[in-house]
């Protein structure tokens, strides 16, 4: 910039007037702003390396309602720096923490303005890449797609090192090094957002169409247009941003879709006819409306579409879902729940602990809130009460620790028991809160299990956080519901868990390899095909520093089948533990 340019753009910086600091961070400073009495508005101050001209150009150029109506952007000598509309209204994570989760129809209406924000992008080539409820303000006139830190052209080669990773849950397989990313990233995104908002909490990516169905509060044709939407390979999601609107649309209305291949070179040139099909839809709805405590409210009644029967799943086929229910939380599709298996020394003998499935090894290398109606159904339970104290009383926390990888995520690892000697528990729940020094919360997750059953322990590992690394973290468990609480009936898997070792695998992590017996078939393997096995790895103190899983397919009862666990970001360690279950 030459000196006349510089006093230009110092002229127009100088006319805003900062209210407010808003956020601040290593990609800027974003501030809240006002012009001569106009305003309020949002400026957004880029170090010019974070800079992505060509995206804010194109956001410019864009006209839907749900999008930041860019009003200038201008170069500083050390800065490029963006002025857009500010939106009132409260974000859709704290939408969320006060609900817990949406009606059908509520979901609908956001889902339907973030469809028209992804459809205007993709015409002008732009990726968001980071769709999530904290991206998200529900306004006065609905749901505002904010947040372009990490968006790009479709055409932008990625820089070396460059992170994609978007938001930990809802970011596609893709944004973590898989293949490069592009407009279908953020289908998957809305996808994940859409099942989120509608029971209320992470599931599984790896069977997250089945997880939606086990939850019983998503419709059929829901979640199979989300299952779609989410797939893992981009050619078999809905190509365009336009084509799931519409597929999601009929799906809410109870209509068939066409659910055949897309052409996948197609790009939107507008905004989404089927989007403004669907917002006619539910045009004559209650607007929003805000509360006497400035927070905006969703229209609609809060347990969506369900189904007036009463009669209960039985517990047995509620167990048959096992193998399909989701857990919380997925990131690098590591996520998942296991039960308690058979315990080994790794000492070349295969001696066993029938009442403490796992297996251990010491090396030194350093360096949900409702039950399903029935199978498939969208019935809600009889009731949704807590469970008597004595229920409650029961779950414990027995065993927990963790560590930060190199992006600020947690490797965690937890332990639930089950201390009542005659009570089932189905789908047990856990929170994991991670917190700043200050004692502020960073993040809080909830994660689910399957079952546990009267004096089991079941351990967890894997993935949490927001790229936020804490300072300390809390697991508590969640309050079942009366429904998920029976007495005791049926009897877990058992396993034998063998030939540990713990091995570089070539590309700087390390993989735990070993063998798996399914010693004994119990209740908790009907209709599972697959076992899930958990790392557990410890200090020198015994405390739990790192937590991982893996997934193989189940063998038959009494055979044999090898499996490997990668890890990465793995601290230092002096033992591990591996625990499987039916999935």
């Amino acid at each position: 910039m030459d000196d006349l340019q510089v006093r230009h753009a110092m002229s127009i910086d100088d006319a805003y007037v900062v209210e407010r600091v808003l956020a601040r961070g290593e990609r800027g400073i974003t501030e809240l702003v006002t012009l001569d009495g106009a305003g309020p508005f949002v400026r957004k101050r880029m170090p010019h390396a974070a800079a992505r001209r060509m995206v804010w150009a194109a956001l410019a150029e864009c006209s839907s309602p749900y999008l930041p109506r860019v009003q200038a952007t201008y170069d500083m000598p050390d800065e490029f720096v963006a002025v857009y509309d500010f939106v009132a209204g409260e974000t859709l994570s704290d939408v969320m923490n006060r609900r817990g989760k949406l009606s059908l129809d509520e979901v609908a209406d956001i889902v339907a303005a973030v469809f028209n924000a992804a459809s205007d992008l993709h015409a002008h080539h732009v990726v968001h890449a980071d769709i999530a409820p904290s991206n998200i303000i529900v306004a006065a006139d609905g749901a505002h797609l904010i947040d372009f830190d990490i968006a790009r052209m479709t055409y932008d080669a990625p820089a070396s090192g460059e992170q994609t990773w978007g938001t930990y849950g809802f970011a596609a397989p893709e944004q973590h090094g898989f293949a490069p990313i592009d407009t279908r990233s953020d289908i998957y995104a809305i996808g994940r957002l859409a099942g989120y908002l509608l029971v209320g909490t992470l599931l599984d990516e790896r069977t997250y169409e089945a997880a939606l169905r086990c939850t019983g509060l998503v419709p059929e044709a829901v979640c199979s247009v989300l299952g779609r939407a989410c797939a893992f390979e981009p050619s078999a999601r809905f190509q365009t941003a336009d084509a799931l609107a519409s597929a999601f649309a009929d799906a809410v209305r109870g209509e068939a879709s066409d659910m055949g291949p897309e052409d996948s070179s197609e790009m939107p040139s507008s905004i989404s006819a089927a989007t403004s099909r669907h917002a006619a839809d539910v045009a004559e709805k209650p607007p929003l409306s805000t509360d006497d405590a400035g927070r905006t409210e969703l229209s609609g009644a809060e347990t969506g579409h369900a189904s007036s029967k009463s009669s209960h799943m039985s517990s047995a086929t509620r167990r048959m879902l096992v193998g399909v229910l989701a857990v919380v939380v997925v990131v690098l599709g590591a996520l998942g729940f296991w039960m308690l298996g058979g315990r080994a020394q790794d000492s070349g003998t295969d001696a066993h602990d029938d009442a403490s499935p796992v297996a251990t090894a010491t090396d030194d290398l350093s360096g949900f809130s409702d039950a399903p109606d029935e199978l498939g159904g969208s019935a809600l339970p009889e009731s949704s009460e807590p469970a008597s104290e004595e229920a409650q009383a029961c779950l414990k926390i027995v065993d927990s620790g963790w560590s930060v990888d190199a992006a600020g995520y947690i490797n965690y690892g937890v332990a639930i028991q089950n201390t009542s000697e005659d009570l089932t528990i189905e789908f047990p729940a856990y929170t994991i809160t991670g917190r700043s020094e200050d004692g502020s919360i960073l993040y809080s997750d909830t994660q689910a299990l399957s079952v546990i059953y009267p004096g089991e322990t079941r351990y967890f590992g894997s993935i949490a956080g927001n790229g936020n690394a804490p300072a300390t973290v809390e697991f508590a468990t969640v309050a079942p519901y009366e429904w998920a609480v029976s007495t005791a009936a049926g009897r877990p898997s058992t396993f034998d868990i063998a030939h540990l070792s713990a091995v570089s695998n070539g590309i700087g992590g390390t993989s735990i390899t070993g063998e798996v017996t399914m010693t004994s078939k119990g209740n908790d393997a009907e209709g599972a095909s697959n076992i899930e096995l958990t790392l557990i790895a410890r200090n020198d103190s015994g405390s739990i520093v790192y937590g991982a899983d893996a997934f193989i397919t189940m063998p038959a009862e009494g055979a044999a089948t090898p499996f490997e666990i990668f890890c990465y970001d793995l601290p230092s360690y002096s033992s591990f533990e591996i625990y499987a279950q039916p999935w």
